[in-house]
């Protein structure tokens, strides 16, 4: 109430306790600010970090993250040596890992060895046909040199040395090597003369050829029916030794030409010399050879031998025996 002079009254006015109240229990508000980074502000009230996502748990047991960054010896045997990280190997498995230096140190070594001594055959086969076709022909050893890509490209020159080679093809290159011989220059495939040349040279190669199989045909026909083939043929590789050069080189001329009847009548001076030598050393005495068996000569008939003895009782005799009835029958 106010007085008479409109002064207020000394009596306070009463308070609304609820409000004040209120106002001293409401919290405050977080403050945040818009920057050009985005908004800045105390989260922490809200349980979240300032780019609004939920804060990490942190490991429990930190000794145990640690541990799970090591390998384990069966990851270290499976993924080998060289895809091993130094770092992560344990204190413990350290013995293990210098164990598995050690053992790819000597597995090394053993290979670049090994390697070497296939390299080194394969370069004596490459020179050396009868080589190639033994190492071709030992499958373990192609096997091993296939775990060596470096030496693929020997392994298969090789190998192609001991691939069947066409005929044809054979005797064209003998006849380019003889026409480059006798010409004195290299062959040029587009020179008519060295065309001519070169069908003149396969020509004679071939007919040289075809002679030679008839007189390979024709000593298989006598060591079939020979016992002593072995014996003779030593026999005559001494003679040839010790012939003249001019005779000698006579016969060895005969074998490449085909000459049938230089090399036939060759072998019947050293069988009848075989035998006259065995028959003196038997009796003591001199005595005259037995007749050659009949060899036909090319494109003549069969072989005629006499048969007129009992020959079931050959196998009561000796040797020497044996010799005089094959002699009797002319089988020798």
């Amino acid at each position: 109430m106010q007085d008479l002079q409109g002064t207020p009254s000394n009596e306070e006015q009463p308070v609304n306790t609820q409000e004040v109240s209120n106002e001293e229990i409401a919290p405050q508000e977080p403050e945040f600010k818009l920057t050009d980074e985005g908004i800045e502000g105390d989260f922490s009230d809200w349980g979240l970090s300032e780019e609004g996502e939920q804060p990490e748990e942190k490991a429990e047991n930190p000794q145990e993250e640690q541990e799970q960054k090591y390998y384990t010896k069966e990851e270290m045997e499976q993924l080998g040596l060289e895809k091993l990280d130094p770092n992560k190997i344990p204190p413990e498995l350290v013995p293990f890992y210098k164990s598995m230096q050690a053992d790819y140190t000597r597995k090394t070594q053993a290979l670049a060895q090994e390697r070497k001594l296939i390299e080194n055959l394969l370069d004596n086969a490459l020179s050396n046909p009868a080589i190639a076709q033994q190492l071709m022909n030992d499958p373990n050893f192609i096997q091993t040199a296939q775990q060596h890509p470096e030496l693929a490209q020997k392994l298969q020159a090789v190998s192609q040395m001991t691939q069947p080679q066409n005929p044809i093809d054979v005797i064209t290159e003998q006849a380019k090597q003889f026409v480059e011989q006798q010409l004195g220059e290299e062959f040029d495939e587009l020179n008519p003369k060295h065309i001519v040349a070169l069908n003149l040279a396969t020509q004679e190669l071939l007919q040289s050829q075809q002679r030679q199989m008839i007189i390979q045909q024709k000593l298989a026909e006598i060591q079939s029916s020979e016992p002593h083939f072995a014996e003779i043929d030593r026999m005559a590789e001494e003679k040839l030794m010790q012939m003249p050069y001019a005779e000698a080189m006579k016969i060895q001329q005969a074998l490449q030409n085909g000459d049938m009847d230089t090399v036939l009548n060759f072998w019947n001076e050293v069988r009848k010399e075989f035998y006259n030598s065995r028959l003196n050393n038997q009796s003591g005495q001199p005595q005259n050879a037995p007749e050659p068996p009949k060899v036909e000569g090319a494109g003549q008939g069969n072989v005629e031998t006499k048969q007129n003895i009992d020959v079931s009782q050959i196998g009561n005799l000796d040797e020497d025996a044996q010799a005089q009835m094959l002699i009797k029958m002319g089988l020798v």
